[in-house]
């Protein structure tokens, strides 16, 4: 039996409606999809990529501090030496 115009066509107005909510499903989905690609790009670009120049500075300077010689404190008299020299100054006290 056809509609007439004064009625609602249910079975049609209840296709679009679940039509609508399966294309919106689907948009969300994509851009979410998206979003996560490029999250994991600028992820990549900006925390990954960059090195780390202040660590590699800073042992650097540690490593050119244990293998060298130097004033701690010019007024109290303080030097260091490098590790293993100190160890050998230590057990030839010991003797």
């Amino acid at each position: 039996m056809a509609a007439s115009k004064d009625q609602l066509d249910v079975g049609r107005m209840f296709v679009i409606g679940v039509g609508g909510v399966i294309f919106t499903y689907a948009v969300v989905v994509a851009i979410q999809g998206l979003y996560y690609a490029r999250l994991d790009v600028e992820r990549q670009e900006k925390v990954l990529d960059v090195p780390y120049t202040e660590a590699i500075e800073a042992k650097a300077k540690g490593a050119e501090h244990l293998s060298g010689f130097g004033w701690i404190d010019r007024e109290a008299e303080t030097v260091h030496i490098p590790i293993e020299d100190a160890k050998a100054a230590y057990l030839e006290s010991l003797r």
